[in-house]
């Protein structure tokens, strides 16, 4: 079954990495003879909503940061994180996230025709990059990065008119919706008929955001966990890996071109280079790099938990074979 998932930014890569990889193991059973090959899916913000974790997780697998003992609501730093999550639209974008990523779920588990234990499996995935989740270990890095003067400079920049229409254009993009209105764009989108200043405009943002060079990271930290094990001693590892990084990552930097050419349609070159300047600033800089380690540490959950299910079943069917 293809699926075709459309970028609108990097919270929530996790699960689309997941999914993909997910699927790939349902049609090949991750074989240990290739990388799970990602090849239709873009940075996507994605979640979904947590639900009991049926399946065990290794006890080496990173601690959730979620985990940790809970800060009062009545904390004063927590107090200025809250606000923020609500008027530079975060919280709204896990909101999204949740909806249109169970949409999806519901498609594959009716498409797919997944056992009991593949919804199992699927349902661990489902808790390891649940919003509540990241959302919860987000707050946590905030607390724990940020002074309150740094939050109050950051609330301040997430309400210049600028930095509100680009979030607004950013949560509609969570919405299906929004997706297919991505999706529709995409398929008509010409990189050669815009004129190179604004791509040149287009490409500032992307880099002062960071959003193509931490989406490479992260799926690239995922192929490196994925392909541990007995792939491990294979010579031929490291020469897939590296065709791999270098086709998503013209993968990853084309689709955040669309993604921003649609967020940017209506203004200027001289309102996108405003923007661009205002995402440099360092506190957001630093936000930007709290949403990062969040969803690297999911990634690497997630990864952990589908390299030990495909050695189990690697295992299972040499014993299987040897019964024979």
């Amino acid at each position: 079954m293809k699926k075709t998932y459309i970028v609108s930014g990097i919270i929530g890569l996790a699960v689309v990495v997941g999914l993909a990889v997910f699927l790939q193991k349902k049609k090949s059973n991750l074989s240990h003879d290739h990388t799970p090959e990602i090849t239709e899916t873009a940075p996507s913000e994605l979640s979904s909503v947590g639900k009991p974790e049926s399946g065990a997780i290794s006890a080496a697998k990173s601690e959730s940061l979620a985990a940790k003992a809970p800060i009062s609501a009545e904390d004063p730093k927590m107090k200025k994180i809250d606000a923020f999550l609500v008027h530079s639209r975060v919280l709204d974008e896990f909101k999204a996230m949740d909806e249109l990523l169970e949409a999806q779920l519901e498609q594959i588990q009716d498409a797919s025709q997944l056992s009991s234990a593949e919804n199992e499996e699927l349902d661990v995935l489902r808790k390891i990059v649940s919003s509540e989740k990241l959302l919860g270990d987000y707050k946590k890095l905030m607390h724990e990065k940020f002074n309150e003067q740094e939050l109050d400079q950051l609330s301040q920049i997430y309400q210049d008119p600028l930095i509100a229409k680009v979030k607004e254009a950013q949560v509609y993009n969570q919405t299906q919706e929004g997706q297919k209105e991505l999706i529709d764009y995409w398929k008509t989108f010409k990189k050669d008929s815009m004129p190179k200043s604004r791509q040149e405009a287009l490409r500032a943002y992307d880099l002062a955001m960071g959003s193509s060079e931490s989406t490479v990271k992260m799926i690239k930290s995922f192929a490196d966990m994925s392909a541990k094990g007995a792939n491990a001693n294979d010579p031929n590892m490291k020469k897939e890996q590296e065709s791999f990084e270098k086709g998503m990552r013209n993968t990853v930097e084309e689709a955040n071109m669309i993604q921003h050419s649609k967020m940017f349609a209506d203004q200027t070159d001289e309102q996108i280079s405003a923007t661009t300047k205002l995402v440099a600033n360092p506190v957001v800089q630093k936000e930007n790099g709290v949403k990062n380690e969040v969803l690297t540490e999911a990634i690497k959950e997630v990864s952990t938990h589908l390299v030990e299910q495909s050695e189990k079943d690697h295992a299972q069917k040499k014993t299987d074979a040897s019964t024979k």
